[in-house]
């Protein structure tokens, strides 16, 4: 009985019967309860806690988890559950409603202690609420206590107390003042100026280091490099006469940081070098870690990518020994930008080509193998995607000479990621399908073949056949959730989540997207937990419910800023943006795209830049603020051409089309759609290729030359279906059907709307679509009866 009432809980809370779902996991407990069943306990608890905070009643989900921890503690279970357990309860002492009904119970004890002059009691009390605030990163509300926490001490003349509370104040102003409030910065320097008056003249020396120090910071922020230097030069000269040997690597690594701003590489790698020597003494492990990647960044800006690797390389050990992955992925991404850098392949392609021409290593067909392999991966990582291809092909051929079966499987599974990142679909399904079929000849274990099942199950998505793709993923499905496989399981919950996406399944989409969340939830991975809230905001976007997608995308962005980890964050201000444009909400859309151009900046990520500068001068022409427009599109183009990457000059040449385009200069347009096809057509990108060739259309069929028009238009359509891209080819067939109808040409509107009706099949004839061709088509026969 009890399991039954497990599982109808499970399936209504899936479905989101919430009240169902509580009731049957009430039974359930129950029992358990009257069984002593532990485990059960356990497991209904947390139910029954999942639910309460899905409702916001915080309290009851509280005392659920408190229940669970208790359990988990008093059987030894397992540390990980516990820690999980944890900081489930953390997260719920952080929601605003928990915090205002805290403060609420508390503010009449407040005043009747205020009432009676308790002072000390009453800073007892502010402390508790401070602490409560503080570990919800409420800092507004800690600032605030904090205040009045001086008000009291000022009252009881306690001049020591308040200089510290002072300090406290200031470093949480700075604090703020750092994460984009820049206004609190001056607030933070008047506090930790009267700090330093007491403390200065009671000759503590340590805390007139540190707040030194804590001066200097503030003054870097304000890039007033030469203030900020003679602060943390006074806090070096205190940290060494008293012996602070931790604090004197701190001013090192600070004075480091300075030179770096400005440039002066031998002087940021001088100072870096002084802090790790000290960190190396004092066995400091994460300043071992912070300061082996500042030099490596150093050697990085001094184009050494020796010397930059090995103590990246080192910063990396040291961050993954520390178990930090936000350390370990932006370490992992400088040492890749140093592998995939043209002068480290052409380094290394010299030596793998000259070891290729040895006389020992033509006779030894393992070890060809193993170089040419090593040569696609180089060509794979530095973008020359036909070169990486054509050296696989070589490599197929030696193993199908030799019959080595296992080899063929390997390398038809790679090609099949080559040509995936070309977006060639079909030559990269009939890899994949090579790569199983080998696989499953040299064994009957399937686990085996599970991450190619999944890679391809992504290439029939995006062909759109989706019956075969649904078969491989539920054929996985079954093997995972036997061997409790959770990444495996994980991949295919979201596999099976795009494909439902794509049948335009929102429900079926939406409930495995969310059993992805709760598998990621139940062990506290914040980083896939993220990933599964821009699946799901990616679904509620296109089923146009706004709310929610807003929603799952603040949450997204949310981790993204507790991870540090900007690339995200970036990508997740943008999506914000849209979705504010969307909900018709125009005054977020500026200060978001703003936001977010600020964080590509800090990432110092030119190809993220350029995007954030494409989308405001993209807003900016929409509102018709063409000078505005202008600036943010050259300084695309400029940052573009500096990075001489075809695709990303051909984007903003078409930016720079449109613009002129819009502005009615046909002439000028039509000069950059022309370069932006021809970078396009150079690089092979048929996708890039596509829409330069419907700009040159629309350029056309606006200046009444049709004929012209539609020859770009069937260029155009034929590259999207040669891309298996039924979307954008629905999209542009109905909207050339449009620009038809507007000029009352009857047949080619009819012509395109014929068309866009047979890709409207293949997608599945989507409701809103098909009603829009109907009501065209309605419109169209109207043409002659005018």
């Amino acid at each position: 009985i009890e399991s039954s009432l497990g599982n109808l809980g499970n399936v209504s809370f899936y479905k989101g019967e919430l009240d169902v779902a509580q009731e049957n996991y009430v039974k359930a407990l129950k029992l358990v309860e009257q069984s002593q069943n532990l485990n059960g306990q356990i497991q209904y608890s947390e139910n029954l806690g999942n639910i309460a905070l899905q409702r916001n009643d915080f309290q009851a989900a509280e005392q659920y988890f408190e229940k669970v921890k208790a359990y988990l503690l008093s059987e030894k279970e397992d540390a990980e559950r516990v820690t999980v357990m944890e900081e489930k309860i953390q997260s719920i002492k952080k929601q605003p409603e928990y915090l205002d009904t805290k403060e609420k119970a508390a503010q009449g004890e407040i005043d009747q202690l205020t009432q009676d002059k308790r002072h000390s009691d009453l800073i007892k009390k502010y402390q508790e609420m401070e602490e409560m605030f503080y570990e919800a990163k409420r800092f507004d509300k800690v600032i605030e206590i904090n205040r009045k926490i001086i008000g009291v001490l000022e009252e009881m003349n306690d001049a020591p107390s308040i200089a510290i509370c002072h300090a406290n104040l200031g470093s949480t102003l700075l604090q703020e003042g750092l994460g984009g409030k820049p206004e609190l910065l001056d607030q933070a320097e008047t506090n930790f100026k009267q700090a330093l008056e007491f403390v200065e003249k009671q000759k503590d020396q340590r805390r007139q280091a540190y707040l030194l120090g804590n001066l200097g910071i503030l003054y870097l922020h304000k890039k007033d490099f030469d203030q900020s230097c003679n602060y943390y030069n006074h806090s070096l000269k205190i940290m060494t006469e008293i012996g602070d040997e931790l604090g004197e690597a701190r001013s090192y690594a600070n004075l480091g940081k300075i030179e770096a701003l400005k440039k002066n590489w031998d002087a940021a790698k001088e100072q870096y070098g002084k802090s790790l020597q000290i960190m190396e003494k004092l066995q400091n492990r994460p300043g071992m870690a912070q300061q082996n990647e500042a030099l490596g960044e150093v050697f990085l800006q001094k184009e050494n990518f020796e010397e930059a690797e090995k103590f990246l390389q080192n910063a990396n050990a040291m961050y993954e020994a520390l178990k930090d992955p936000q350390g370990v992925q932006i370490v992992q991404d400088k040492l890749l930008y140093i592998i995939s850098h043209p002068r480290t392949i052409e380094k290394r392609q010299g030596e793998i080509e000259a070891e290729l021409k040895k006389p020992e290593v033509e006779k030894d067909a393992a070890k060809k193998v193993s170089l040419l392999t090593d040569l696609s991966n180089l060509f794979f990582l530095g973008s020359r995607l036909d070169d990486a291809r054509n050296t696989l092909e070589e490599v197929l051929k030696i193993q199908e000479e030799s019959g080595d079966k296992s080899g063929m499987s390997s390398t038809h599974g790679n090609l099949g990621s080559i040509l995936s990142e070309k977006e060639d679909w079909e030559a990269a399904d009939q890899n994949y399908e090579k790569a199983i079929a080998l696989r499953e000849e040299l064994s009957s274990d399937t686990t085996a073949s599970l991450e190619l099942y999944s890679n391809r199950a992504n290439v029939l998505i995006r062909l759109n056949k989706l019956d075969k793709a649904e078969k491989l993923v539920k054929q996985s499905l079954k093997i995972n959730e036997k061997t409790g496989h959770g990444k495996r399981l994980l991949n295919d919950y979201r596999n099976l989540g795009n494909l439902n996406l794509q049948k335009r399944d929102w429900a079926g989409a939406e409930q495995l997207y969310k059993k992805a969340l709760d598998l990621n939830t139940q062990v506290n991975n914040k980083r896939e937990m993220a990933e599964d809230y821009r699946n799901l905001f990616t679904l509620y976007t296109q089923n146009e419910k706004w709310n929610e997608a807003e929603k799952y995308c603040h949450k997204a962005l949310a981790l993204a800023e507790e991870l540090q980890d900007l690339r995200s964050a970036c990508q997740d201000i943008r999506s914000l943006a849209r979705v504010y444009n969307e909900k018709n909400d125009r005054s977020k859309v500026e200060p978001y795209y703003k936001m977010a151009l600020e964080r590509s900046q800090k990432l110092d990520d030119p190809r993220e830049i350029v995007i954030d500068l494409r989308n405001l001068g993209a807003l900016y022409l929409e509102k018709g603020y063409t000078e505005k427009a202008e600036e943010h599109y050259k300084q695309a183009l400029g940052i573009s051409e500096e990075l001489g990457d075809p695709k990303e000059m051909a984007e903003d040449f078409r930016n720079m089309g449109n613009y002129h385009f819009r502005r009615g200069y046909a002439d000028q347009a039509e000069e950059y759609y022309k370069k932006a096809l021809d970078y396009t057509l150079k690089v092979g990108d048929g996708f890039g290729s596509a829409k330069d060739h419907t700009f040159l259309g629309n350029l056309k069929f606006r200046g009444k030359d049709f004929e012209n028009a539609d020859d770009y238009f069937k260029k155009a359509a034929d590259l999207f279906h040669e891309k298996k891209d039924f979307v954008n080819l629905v999209q542009l067939y109905m909207t050339v059907a449009r620009m038809n109808l507007a000029e009352s040409r009857k047949e080619p509107c009819e012509g395109y709307l014929d068309r866009a009706a047979e890709v409207a099949q293949l997608l599945g004839k989507p409701e809103k679509l098909t009603h829009s061709i109907e009501e065209m088509r309605k419109l169209v026969d109207r043409i002659d009866k005018k």
